[in-house]
């Protein structure tokens, strides 16, 4: 495929890790035919994810667990099959991490073991 100095925008779901356009058109300044039809500039919600966490909802994606640190990076994540989405009441009563940033928004995502998917699957019988 031939290159432009224009491309449509994508952004890669924190959650389902589809990509998805995001509306916006990029334009290279210096007008060189650099750019492919798409481009991916980063992460985001989705319009399904995001209807849900606009619903009060905060998903839960199952990921293998991080080798090194407790903390996984979007890029990092090796996700498996399942993803649930936990109203952010129900969440604080399961687990013992705060549902908000420092900046008072709701958590988007947050990566789970097979395990933790495992005892929420029992605990939904």
């Amino acid at each position: 495929m031939s290159k432009s100095y224009v491309s449509l925008e994508q952004k890669v779901c924190l959650v389902c890790a589809k990509a998805f356009d995001s509306g916006a058109v990029l334009l290279d300044t210096r007008l060189k035919d650099s750019m492919e039809r798409f481009t991916v500039t980063g992460w985001d919600l989705c319009p399904d994810d995001k209807a849900r966490y606009d619903d009060g909802y905060i998903a839960l994606v199952e990921a293998r667990p991080p080798t090194e640190g407790d903390t996984l990076k979007p890029d990092e994540a090796y996700r498996l099959r399942r993803i649930v989405h936990i109203r952010e009441a129900v969440f604080t009563t399961i687990f013992n991490i705060p549902p908000r940033l420092e900046d008072g928004t709701m958590l988007a995502v947050t990566f789970a073991e097979p395990a933790v998917m495992d005892m929420l699957e029992e605990m939904s019988k």
